[in-house]
């Protein structure tokens, strides 16, 4: 009897543990809007703050390519969930973006910038538009004057939460 109560009680406590952590993860896929960059996929994890109610921190992995052309972003955004029906949720997040960028015609270059991510959750299906705009430039090679631009991004993606 000590050993069932032992047991039932380590199975209540997992339980409660299980039923209190609120983390959600997603992964989508889609397309990016800029030019070279027609294929996206994001990993993407929602972590609920406990103190602060429906608040989210949601880290992010994203990738863009085509070929040679390749993006690698890390997204770290904070975001609020608000229930707009019966199991449907809107989370629009705010934060920062980083990564690598690779295009064809301009230099290779770390890019930084503030990043927003709006995403409807229903049930277990997620659409997001993930956007992104370098706040240092890059070098357009092929232009007569080496302009340099700062890059924005725009991706639109489906996916499953899970």
């Amino acid at each position: 009897t000590i050993m069932k109560k032992f047991l039932l009680s380590l199975a209540m406590a997992m339980t409660a543990i299980g039923a209190n952590a609120q983390n959600t993860y997603n992964v989508r896929a889609g397309g990016a809007f800029l030019e070279g960059y027609p294929y996206t996929i994001i990993a993407q994890a929602n972590i609920s703050l406990k103190n602060v109610g429906l608040w989210v921190f949601s880290p992010a992995v994203q990738l863009a390519t085509e070929g040679d052309n390749t993006a690698a972003m890390l997204h770290a955004n904070m975001g609020y969930r608000k229930r707009i029906g019966n199991n449907c949720l809107f989370v629009p997040k705010l934060g920062v973006a980083g990564g690598y960028f690779s295009l064809a015609g301009y230099n290779e270059a770390f890019l930084v910038g503030p990043s927003i991510d709006l995403a409807l959750e229903l049930k277990h299906v997620v659409i997001g538009v993930t956007g992104f705009y370098s706040i240092n430039k890059t070098v357009d090679i092929e232009s007569y004057y080496d302009d340099e631009y700062n890059i924005p991004m725009l991706s639109l993606t489906l996916g499953y939460t899970f």
